[in-house]
């Protein structure tokens, strides 16, 4: 996925299951004669989130509810217990999915989370779909979590599909990240099909993030595949400017081996604080097959509206 898909429904998605005040978000885009026109918006109560869009007749219907439950939450734990309410385009429900998500905390330290998502089946019946057991060990400033993912196969038994690695190291200003992930091929034998590098600066109001993907070539070797560089500005009153510049293979020669991610894409994202909430304005300058050296001209490709406590 690329940052500009992200980055367009991050207001609406960041923080909002968790938020503890009602808020409403309204996400904007541009119609083909260039009118600004509602898309979806997001109400939060406490920690509960309804998403909602308007149909080509004008009606607002749902399209997707989360209600969540803190179950357990002591000393040596807690337990999430959320449900996921999914609608079609004309806002009749579809089955819904229940995800518990249980969070230990051992003697060493070190936390571990087991999530099991049950989705539910024509019949209405739950069943368990996936499971994921994550443990993260802390020494000082560093951290390593491995992961591990079972998803049900044709016969309904869970089957290791996918394991992760994420090690982080903080020093001073700075922290670097590299993660890992293994899938399984048509054999049943693990590959590495994803490497991420990240190291994260913060200076005062600025942070600087630069991201590196490598993914399998051809040859089947690790080659870098796309780079992100994000620039995140600050200010005393909480508005903030984000600028991320995108380099990726060339269209239609992704995995050529000697290929050079090239800039493709330059998203800003404008965040203001208003006196009742909080305005993201999400502009984009892209590339286009005639002149794939040059980017073109800056383009709003969304707006969220927020108002009540929005997401920081």
């Amino acid at each position: 996925m690329s940052y500009l898909a992200r980055s367009s429904a991050a207001l609406l998605l960041a923080g909002a299951v968790f938020a503890q005040s009602p808020s409403t978000t309204t996400s904007y885009t541009t119609d083909i004669n260039g009118n600004r026109v509602p898309a979806i918006s997001v109400t939060t109560v406490g920690n509960n989130r309804v998403e909602r869009t308007q149909t080509l007749n004008g009606r607002t219907v749902p399209l997707e509810q989360i209600e969540e439950k803190l179950v357990r939450d002591d000393a040596s734990g807690k337990v999430v217990e959320r449900t996921v309410r999914r609608f079609d385009s004309s806002g009749n429900p579809l089955p819904i999915d229940r995800i518990t998500i249980s969070e230990e905390k051992r003697a060493d330290g070190s936390i571990v989370t087991d999530t099991t998502i049950k989705r539910g089946d024509p019949n209405g019946n739950l069943v368990l779909s996936e499971r994921t057991h994550a443990e993260t060990r802390r020494n000082g400033g560093s951290s390593v979590s491995d992961i591990v993912v079972e998803r049900a196969s044709i016969n309904g038994s869970l089957e290791l599909e996918e394991r992760q690695s994420i090690n982080a190291i903080e020093q001073g200003a700075t922290t670097q990240q590299t993660s890992t992930v293994l899938r399984r091929d048509a054999n049943g034998n693990f590959f590495e099909a994803r490497r991420e590098a990240k190291e994260v600066t913060k200076t005062g109001l600025q942070t600087t993030e630069n991201v590196a993907v490598y993914e399998p070539g051809p040859d089947g070797r690790m080659s870098l595949a796309r780079q992100e560089a994000r620039t995140t500005v600050k200010s005393p009153d909480g508005s903030e400017r984000t600028q991320v510049n995108v380099f990726d293979s060339v269209a239609g020669r992704v995995g050529e081996a000697a290929a050079t991610p090239q800039l493709r894409e330059q998203v800003t994202v404008e965040r203001k604080v208003t006196g009742d909430g909080v305005v993201e304005v999400t502009k984009v300058r892209q590339t286009d097959p005639n002149h794939p050296n040059r980017l073109g001209e800056s383009r709003v490709i969304s707006e969220a509206v927020c108002k009540g406590k929005c997401p920081n």
